[in-house]
C-alpha cells in the first residue's frame, strides 16, 4: 500500500510528540529538587501537573492529526489510499477547511469522537477510515476526553463527569485529580481495546490508544 507522504508526515508528527511526552513522563520519577545541599524527589503535586501538561500536549497533537488527515483525504484524489472513498473531491486544503467548518461555526470540534464519526459519514463512504478507528476505541476515547475536559475546564460539570468515570473504573468513589489518575496503573476497568496490563500507567495506556487509532487512519 502506497501511503501519500503528506499523510505519513501527519502521523509522524503525532508519533514524535507522543514519544517525547511519554519519555518525559517516565522520567519524572528521576527528577529531583535541590534543598540546601541535598536533592529530593520532586513533589507529587508537581509531578502530577507535569503529567497533565504532557497529556494535553498529546491530546492537542491528536486533534491536529484528525483535522489534517480529514482535510487531506478530501483533496488527494487518486493519490489517496484506495480504501478511503470521499463523497466529494476538492482541489485544495483551504476549500476543504472551509467546507468542513461550514457557515455558522467559528471552529470545528475534533475532541468528541462521536462528532468526528458523524462528520466522517457526511464526507466519506461508510465514514471510513474514521468510523472503524474511532469506533474500535470509543470507550477509551471518551474517557480520554473526560480527563482532558476536567483538566482544562474548571467547571462542576467537567468535574462530575470525571468523578463518575472514576467510580465506573474503580467501582467506588475515589478522591483524585486528572494528573494523579494518569500516573496510576491501569485498573481492570480500563479495558477494553488495549490490554491494561501492558502499561505502567493510565497515561501510557491512553497514549497508546491514540497511537493505535492514528495507525488505523493512516496505515
Amino acid at each position: 500500500m502506497n501511503v501519500p507522504l503528506t499523510l505519513t508526515k501527519a502521523k509522524q508528527r503525532f508519533e514524535k510528540i507522543k514519544t517525547e511526552e511519554v519519555s518525559f513522563v517516565l522520567s519524572l520519577s528521576q527528577l529531583a529538587r535541590k534543598v540546601g545541599a541535598r536533592h529530593y524527589p520532586i513533589k507529587g503535586a508537581l509531578r502530577e501537573s507535569l503529567c497533565e501538561m504532557s497529556f494535553l500536549a498529546i491530546f492537542i497533537a491528536w486533534e491536529e492529526f484528525l483535522e489534517s488527515t480529514f482535510e487531506q483525504y478530501l483533496v488527494l484524489g487518486r493519490k489517496r489510499i484506495s480504501s478511503v472513498r470521499p463523497k466529494i473531491q476538492l482541489d485544495n486544503l483551504t476549500t476543504a477547511r472551509d467546507l468542513i467548518l461550514g457557515e455558522r461555526r467559528q471552529y470545528v470540534e475534533w475532541s468528541d469522537p462521536d462528532l468526528v464519526r458523524a462528520r466522517a459519514k457526511i464526507f466519506f463512504r461508510d465514514g471510513e477510515p474514521y468510523e472503524s478507528a474511532l469506533g474500535n476505541a470509543l470507550t477509551h476515547l471518551n474517557r480520554i476526553r473526560i480527563v482532558r475536559n476536567c483538566s482544562v475546564h474548571h467547571s462542576k460539570y467537567a468535574a462530575d463527569k470525571f468523578h463518575s468515570m472514576i467510580r465506573e473504573l474503580y467501582g467506588y468513589g475515589k478522591k483524585t485529580k486528572p494528573g494523579r489518575f494518569l500516573l496510576e496503573p491501569p485498573t481492570p476497568g480500563a479495558m477494553p481495546a488495549v490490554s491494561s496490563s501492558a502499561y505502567g500507567s493510565m497515561f501510557e495506556l491512553f497514549a497508546e490508544v491514540l497511537s493505535a487509532a492514528c495507525g488505523q487512519i493512516v496505515p
